[in-house]
């Protein structure tokens, strides 16, 4: 009795698992277009490099510097922009549990300055949400949006 219920439970679990990122009405969209508009908007307190390591020391966010000669080798894959000076790269967690697990976990920020260290490039990144289409009734479906 107790095996078939717990097997019943965990096939229902395995069944409900796909569905939680359908019912996020925008959530994870949202909290990265926050997260964006408060870096954007801190622009003034952030203009130099030191201004921008003493901010995010002061916010608790960690981060790390790139030298100007390390961002021309730096890997594709992370996708950093070179602007001349050096970069700071600086990863948000997600507050949202489904977007955190459906999604992405983190949004990664990063500050880009030219050869006169002033801030000259904010730049914001999460794994993009996907896409179900339902071919049968000719129609896509947002997941973890």
């Amino acid at each position: 009795m107790f095996r078939r219920v717990f097997v019943s439970l965990l096939l229902a679990c395995g069944l409900i698992s796909p569905f939680p990122p359908f019912f996020t009405h925008g959530a994870c969209n949202a909290e990265f277009d926050a997260t964006t508009a408060a870096f954007q908007g801190q622009g003034s307190k952030m203009s130099t490099v030191s201004e921008a390591q003493a901010y995010l020391t002061a916010q608790g966010i960690s981060y790390r510097a790139i030298s100007p000669e390390l961002c021309k080798h730096w890997p594709a894959r992370d996708a950093v922009t070179c602007a001349g000076g050096p970069v700071l790269l600086a990863s948000l967690p997600v507050k949202n549990s489904i977007c955190h697990y459906y999604r992405d976990s983190s949004i990664r920020l990063q500050l880009g300055f030219n050869e006169y260290l002033q801030l000259v490039r904010v730049q914001t990144d999460m794994k993009p949400y996907k896409f179900m289409q339902l071919p049968w009734i000719d129609r896509e479906v947002d997941w973890g949006k």
